[in-house]
């Protein structure tokens, strides 16, 4: 079994583990559950009959499921702000507050041409997302994803609906001459709340 993790086959190991994490404690547990073939979200052998696995070292461990992307899709559709992480070059990180939308299952970031976070996803297409509820900042989604398009289709008529979200505006206000707009397209690869 991976030394940072474990699988957890009963309720009441479950919560007992749930209760190391809330509480902080960093112990390692050794619960049961030996390693196999069926693998979690994070690459952690997976054996038991409910298929659970608590990673301590990600806090709680989970892969993208309808139930969690219901929760992220309702942050989104809300005029929530995300944060936005791109790579630079140099490997650092680069964050940008941005307005969030998604089509289907997949997320939209639109933004200008010749901005930072384009130039990296375009050289760097993994990218990870935060999305905190304006109401209640606690109650928050952690998306992490990879660019799969790049494209000005539709880019315009987005920035719009975009601005009427977040700003009540007909049409996005702050249109520069000669730069256009650019939707940035994300397959979620993992969501955690």
């Amino acid at each position: 079994m991976h030394q940072d993790s474990l699988c957890v086959d009963s309720t009441s190991e479950r919560n007992r583990v749930q209760w190391f994490i809330r509480s902080g404690t960093s112990a390692h547990l050794a619960l049961s559950g030996a390693p196999g073939g069926r693998r979690c979200g994070c690459n952690v052998p997976v054996t038991t009959a409910e298929g659970n696995c608590l990673s301590l070292s990600h806090r709680l461990c989970m892969t993208m499921t309808l139930e969690h992307w219901e929760e992220a899709r309702r942050l989104i559709e809300g005029k929530n702000f995300a944060h936005f992480a791109t790579s630079m070059p140099d490997g650092s990180p680069q964050v940008s507050p941005v307005w969030i939308d998604h089509e289907g299952e997949l997320v939209l970031v639109n933004t200008a041409e010749g901005r930072l976070k384009l130039r990296n996803v375009t050289k760097r297409p993994k990218v990870a997302i935060s999305i905190a509820d304006q109401d209640n900042p606690y109650n928050k989604v952690l998306i992490r994803g990879t660019v799969v398009e790049i494209t000005k289709d539709g880019a315009e008529d987005h920035i719009d609906k975009m601005a009427m979200k977040y700003r009540g505006l007909p049409k996005y206000p702050y249109r520069q001459p000669g730069i256009s707009r650019v939707l940035i397209k994300i397959r979620p690869t993992s969501i955690s709340l």
